[in-house]
């Protein structure tokens, strides 16, 4: 399972795998709408799949976060070497982002699983990014 760092501090919470610092929405921002906020994004993943400070992250896996705790327990859950599906909204639009975790001395490596596993895993992500796909198609013809 991926490392979380930083974890419920101050309602920031940091992931070396994906190179990404979430923030809890400050009180003044917050609205009934799920979504963390991006302060910080490092040279990786979230970099590569062109995050930005200030876009707000709605979902992952298609798991909408009202805080910090949400964002840990959906990382913490996904399959190991599995990519994690994003619903970023950015000025108004939404969009989903595909994050392939990154790996390094003590982080998770591919070739854990057996080629059964990662069949499996890949088919379970696909159906995900295919509800939320739809999801955002729905949400947008609304």
């Amino acid at each position: 399972m991926p490392e979380v760092e930083g974890a419920a501090v101050g309602g920031v919470v940091t992931t070396t795998e994906y190179g990404l610092a979430l923030a809890e929405p400050s009180a003044a921002d917050a609205r009934d709408e799920p979504g963390l906020v991006v302060i910080e994004v490092r040279s990786g993943p979230a970099a590569h799949a062109g995050l930005r400070p200030g876009d707000v992250v709605r979902s992952i896996n298609g798991l909408e976060l009202y805080d910090t705790s949400d964002f840990m327990d959906a990382v913490e859950s996904t399959y190991s070497g599995a990519p994690v599906v994003l619903q970023v909204e950015r000025k108004g639009r939404l969009r989903l982002v595909n994050l392939h975790r990154a790996y390094g001395p003590g982080l998770t490596g591919p070739g854990r699983n057996s080629p059964a596993e990662q069949f499996d895993m890949l088919r379970d992500i696909q159906r995900q990014y295919n509800r939320n796909a739809q999801d955002i198609i729905d949400s947008v013809g609304r």
